[in-house]
């Protein structure tokens, strides 16, 4: 895979591609602070088609690029604005990309934020060389937000609401509603259900220490989707060999039946899709516009579900102890700062996502708010930076067992000690 330079007549260089191209064409690109990096962000835009609208508040700035022709406004697509600008610039952009070290409040991107205009124009910081493909990878993250917390009801009815993003497994609509029918419980649950310690494998000693337990975490990140799905890893438990692929597999009812024959089929288009793509394109570029975005997008999916029903706080219950309120509350908020709003509040707002299953995700801060006094101390939240809960729950959610001497025995609590 090769780049690709082209001159234009001022012999100013423009990047094509050395990555599998984003469509950006008729996008309005807001790029925010020029920086050291002479804007490669700006340069990836424009090369994808885009019209791309260059803020800094720095007017010296604006003669230094210009005077060393790393910015040519000859091209119709590209406007530069230095010094004071008006705001209502940023809110008409399609994605704004906020180059590093720029404090939001500088330049009104909070009101920006908390304005609603955020589900038009998504303001992402990052690095500008890398900035157009994570606002891509957010994007894909927050339509798989939208397609699970789309209401119950509606997604049972209509299963072709889940889309093939990834694979298109029609059943989930299903396993979905029975997770949220079940949460909590060693039994019925349909996903990270804990082991307990009696059925912890041989090799569980050895992986729980520092180097063991980060590379639990990169394998659940990156496999532990497709795991799941292939061989029910962290699913429920049955009396026999269980896959997501398999009509005949015990997960499913027999009306459930004919949606994973359709589904496989979806499955073997798709693959069949990404096998004309390689012989077409190349590995290499399927690798990169496919297989990477893919297990990131799995690497979200994994996370926001495995920090929303793992830790040291939420019991679970067997069937002696188990009812729907108490695995309802069996749930924890967290804070992905930004990435809140990128990804429709699924991240602090899942309380009330499993307390009201059927209301619409854009009414789960309101419903969060209301429920916070009314629940006190059977509210779950932890502001803990994600990467440090990430490594924390690895290591101290190890496995499940009712207290010592506990009248309830029905009640399971996440340990650690393995000796």
């Amino acid at each position: 895979m090769s780049c690709k330079l082209a001159k234009n007549a001022t012999s100013h260089t423009k990047i094509q591609s050395c990555y599998p191209e984003l469509d950006l064409k008729g996008q309005r690109v807001a790029i925010v602070g020029l920086g050291k990096s002479r804007s490669a962000a700006m340069k990836l835009a424009l090369a994808r088609g885009a019209s791309v609208i260059v803020v800094d508040q720095n007017l010296n700035l604006g003669s230094t690029f210009k005077l060393n022709g790393w910015l040519d406004e000859k091209d119709g697509d590209l406007k530069t604005v230095f010094g004071n600008f008006d705001n209502k610039l940023l809110k008409e952009a399609d994605i704004v990309v906020v180059s590093p070290g720029v404090p939001l409040q500088n330049y009104g991107l909070f009101s920006i934020i908390s304005s609603g205009v955020f589900e038009k124009a998504p303001v992402i910081g990052a690095s500008e060389q890398t900035s157009l493909g994570r606002v891509k990878l957010c994007q894909v993250t927050e339509q798989w937000v939208q397609e699970v917390e789309c209401p119950l009801p509606l997604r049972a009815t209509s299963p072709s609401l889940m889309s093939s993003k990834e694979f298109p497994i029609l059943n989930h609509p299903s396993l979905h509603r029975r997770h949220h029918s079940n949460t909590g419980s060693l039994d019925r649950d349909e996903v990270f259900v804990p082991k307990m310690k009696s059925s912890m494998k041989w090799f569980s000693t050895y992986l729980n220490n520092p180097p063991g337990r980060i590379l639990v975490l990169v394998v659940q990140l990156t496999l532990g989707w497709p795991l799941y799905l292939m061989f029910n890893v962290s699913g429920r438990p049955y009396d026999r060999f269980a896959c997501h692929f398999d009509p005949n597999s015990p997960i499913y009812t027999d009306r459930e039946r004919l949606q994973i024959f359709v589904s496989d089929a979806g499955i073997f288009a798709v693959l069949y899709g990404l096998y004309s793509l390689v012989t077409a394109k190349g590995l290499t570029w399927v690798a990169c516009l496919y297989g990477c975005p893919l297990l990131i997008v799995n690497g979200f999916l994994v996370l926001i579900t495995y920090l929303q029903h793992t830790h040291l706080s939420l019991p679970h219950y067997d069937s002696s102890e188990w009812d729907w309120l108490r695995g309802a509350l069996a749930t924890v908020d967290r804070d992905y700062g930004i990435l809140n709003k990128v990804f429709h509040n699924i991240t602090d707002t899942h309380v009330a996502h499993h307390l009201f299953s059927t209301m619409p995700h854009y009414h789960a801060m309101e419903a969060t708010k209301a429920i916070k006094p009314i629940l006190g101390d059977y509210y779950q939240f932890d502001g803990t930076s994600i990467w440090k809960a990430m490594y924390r729950e690895a290591k101290e959610c190890v496995y499940v067992e009712p207290d010592e001497g506990d009248q309830n025995k029905g009640v399971f609590w996440y340990k650690n000690k393995l000796h």
